[in-house]
């Protein structure tokens, strides 16, 4: 009794971990970047673009499902120094860097922006995993648009990659004397390098069930 008990547990393990990796994969978190920096500064502070001010509602940093968050409509508040940032137009193209904390999978990108021609209009994105950007990714070109405030999030797909850290750089304006970002949110997954492969837990799964049937036979 106790020799098929074993069996029909490593077995059930092997069913478990089989079955966890048939699970669909969750849909990414909406991240705030830990650190920003940007390479001119007109107006306002860069840190505000990462600390939810004006922003409502809020979400949880790398908890809140990005996809949930952006269908209930979040928005920005009319742009000002306490709670956006603003670089001079003479300055572009203008880097702003962003790290992530960790390392991740990278999906999508929500920014909120400005009006009256201030908001940003072509950018470039890349992904790095380190602060100089060294073998930087290029995961994609976009071009943003005026709104009108309450600012609606606008959201760009990037490209698949890994990395911990994140780059705008700024190629242009809608024609003000500045250009304005109000908050910048981050699709995020765990980095699929650190996810077993389903086919690696079938392998193990396998190789436990032979374990535990060459157990038996032995006894």
């Amino acid at each position: 009794m106790r020799k098929l008990v074993h069996v029909l547990l490593v077995s059930g393990l092997a069913v478990t971990l089989l079955g966890a990796a048939a699970q669909p994969a969750s849909a990414g978190a909406i991240l705030s970047p830990v650190t920003a920096s940007a390479s001119n500064t007109f107006d306002g502070n860069i840190l505000h673009t990462i600390d939810q001010t004006g922003l409502s509602p809020t979400f949880i940093s790398g908890v809140t499902d990005f996809n949930t968050y952006i269908a209930g409509g979040p928005t920005h508040a009319s742009p000002d120094a306490s709670n956006a940032w603003s670089g001079s137009l003479a300055a572009l193209p203008i880097d702003l860097d962003f790290g992530l904390g960790a390392t991740y999978s990278i999906g999508d990108l929500a920014l909120w922006t400005s009006f009256s021609g201030f908001s940003i209009n072509r950018f470039t994105v890349f992904t790095a995993n380190n602060a100089g950007f060294v073998g930087a990714v290029n995961v994609g070109s976009f071009d943003a648009n005026d709104t009108l405030p309450p600012m609606a999030a606008q959201v760009f797909s990037l490209a698949p990659s890994v990395g911990s850290f994140l780059r705008l750089e700024i190629l242009s304006n809608e024609g003000g004397p500045a250009v304005n970002l109000s908050e910048i949110g981050v699709e995020v997954s765990p980095n699929a390098a650190a996810v077993p492969e389903p086919a690696s837990l079938l392998l193990l799964g396998t190789g436990l069930a032979a374990v535990a049937r060459r157990r038996l036979r032995r006894r």
